[in-house]
């Protein structure tokens, strides 16, 4: 919630090009010292609140300045994490990501084309986070068993089950054969996003590819879930159809391949691009 709100304010805040007086002053410790006013904007509502985003800033050891300065030149205030005119959210998130705070470690990839829900629920798993059963056992949940319930090989972690059970590795295979992606294994979410930022390519083709393994882990989950809340098991084979058709959609209806053939893309993905 906290990078959330530090992100909403600094975005207004960098959507005038004359930074109120207020602001200026609290990010640069101005006060005592001569000053002019270098801008008509009001003093009142989010403006108030920011010597909050500042202290949160330093808590995750940015500097304020690095997201608001003076150019020494014509002394105008600017920003990297802006392009004409505009704040970059996704840049100003990856700087936080990028921070040595315990949230977050690595860069994500927030794309468009796959839902935001989705996406929140990787960036959570990423983090070991989701209601697994070690997860519910170190909230103090009483479960009877941290153990898998689908292999009982190992304890029931994130990772575990997106990506180490032998379901879920029998469906990341799958996937992956049909991503033409061959002898590639994953040892945690971590890892498969890694891959998917350092792979090389075309942007469209990292996209497409960061888009099919996050609905691949999505599925595994809802699936996990009908196993133990419902008791109805399910085969690789099924979910692998699925994750075709739900990344289908996405596909057909958030990205610019609006031409896409369901055909054509059931036999290879890439074959669409």
């Amino acid at each position: 919630m906290k990078v959330a709100f530090t992100i909403k304010v600094l975005h207004r805040a960098l959507l005038r090009v004359l930074i109120p007086t207020n602001v200026i002053r609290c990010i640069h410790k101005l006060d005592g010292k001569r000053w002019s006013v270098l801008a008509n904007g009001s003093n009142n509502g989010v403006w108030k609140n920011i010597a909050k985003t500042t202290s949160f800033l330093k808590k995750i050891k940015i500097e304020p300045k690095e997201i608001i300065s003076q150019n020494p030149i014509d002394g105008r205030w600017e920003s990297k994490f802006t392009s004409e005119g505009r704040l970059r959210v996704c840049l100003l998130r990856e700087r936080i990501e990028l921070s040595n705070h315990m949230v977050n470690d690595e860069p994500f990839d927030w794309g468009k084309a796959t839902p935001f829900k989705i996406l929140l629920f990787i960036w959570i798993a990423k983090q070991g986070r989701i209601p697994s059963a070690v997860a519910l056992c170190q909230r103090r949940i009483t479960i009877p068993s941290t153990m898998c319930g689908a292999c009982n090989q190992g304890e029931e972690t994130s990772d575990h089950i997106l990506i180490s059970c032998p379901m879920a590795k029998m469906v990341m295979d799958l996937i992956l054969n049909w991503s033409e992606i061959n002898g590639e294994r994953f040892s945690s979410v971590k890892d498969m996003l890694l891959f998917v930022s350092r792979k090389s390519g075309y942007n469209n083709e990292k996209n497409l590819l960061n888009m099919i393994l996050c609905g691949t882990l999505w599925c595994i989950w809802v699936c996990r879930n009908k196993r133990v809340f419902e008791n109805i098991p399910t085969r690789p084979t099924i979910i692998v159809e699925r994750i075709k058709a739900l990344t289908f959609t996405w596909c057909k209806y958030r990205t610019s391949c609006k031409k896409v053939d369901r055909r054509v893309w059931n036999l290879c993905l890439f074959y669409c691009l």
